[in-house]
């Protein structure tokens, strides 16, 4: 067998071919022409890097070996995230499939998630926040799908549990996706404002005394300058009778949660 250091160099494309062209049978091939790529990854830029390892990954699994193949895959991902492309679906498909050939649903997602989440810090680490964010999210995701999986834990509380998850990937994609809190804050001012109205129109119209303290029954703006003073936790004073209690005290509850969660991602992001 030639020597690797003679050989001329490969390019991706080449790499490709070697790859389809190998049988199962040909492990020590595929680590030379390993090898040969290995030897060119400092002089390429990240996004070649990512192609070479993305061929190696299917040159691997090309000749069943599996955890070198992953490793592969873990590689082109984590290159891919650095050339600043977005990541790509074909990489993420295949350590998809490598972690879940033969190794079960369960398993395979645990050590999928566990590869996520360590390629997501190094891209971190490496400045690419805008990949590591993206691995962030699909890790996230799979820990939400591993909720089902989970023993020694009662069913109600791995429905509650679920079902928080699914409310932090709705309105904050899993910590991810900022804007979307900002969109749940507005939403929940907005809708308070239409059910602060709502309640005093009917307290009105019943001959009650309103339970929000609005000095213009059909303002728009002042409800929803009192909602948003209620958002923030000081709008306490415009409530008259139990409903506008316990109404406003929700809305700040809930308005306590989206100011800590909006912290927290923003920490998470700028950290």
């Amino acid at each position: 067998m030639t020597n690797s250091s003679t050989v001329e160099p490969l390019s991706p494309a080449e790499l490709e071919s070697r790859a389809r062209e190998l049988e199962p049978d040909s492990p020590a091939e595929a680590a030379l022409l390993y090898q040969q790529m290995a030897e060119q990854q400092a002089t390429l830029r990240a996004e070649t890097a990512a192609r070479y390892y993305f061929s190696a990954a299917a040159l691997f699994e090309r000749v069943d070996a599996t955890e070198q193949a992953r490793t592969m895959a873990q590689e082109a991902l984590y290159h891919d995230g650095l050339s600043g492309l977005a990541l790509h679906k074909a990489t993420l498909d295949k350590l998809r499939r490598l972690c879940l050939s033969g190794l079960g649903d369960e398993i395979g997602l645990r050590l999928l998630h566990r590869i996520l989440a360590e390629t997501a810090k190094r891209l971190a680490e490496a400045g690419s926040r805008r990949a590591a964010s993206k691995l962030r999210f699909q890790a996230a995701i799979l820990e939400h799908r591993l909720v089902h999986f989970e023993s020694g834990i009662g069913r109600f509380r791995k429905g509650v549990r679920s079902f928080f998850l699914a409310m932090w990937r709705m309105v904050a994609g899993y910590g991810e996706r900022p804007l979307r809190l900002i969109i749940t804050a507005v939403a929940v001012v907005y809708l308070f404002g239409l059910l602060f109205i709502l309640v005093n129109y009917d307290a009105v119209t019943a001959g009650y005394y309103p339970p929000i303290d609005s000095s213009r029954l059909y303002s728009l703006f002042d409800y929803f300058g009192i909602s948003t003073a209620a958002f923030f936790g000081d709008g306490f004073a415009f409530a008259l009778a139990p409903v506008g209690w316990l109404l406003i005290g929700l809305e700040a509850a809930l308005g306590w949660l989206i100011t800590l969660a909006m912290v927290v991602v923003l920490f998470r992001r700028l950290r």
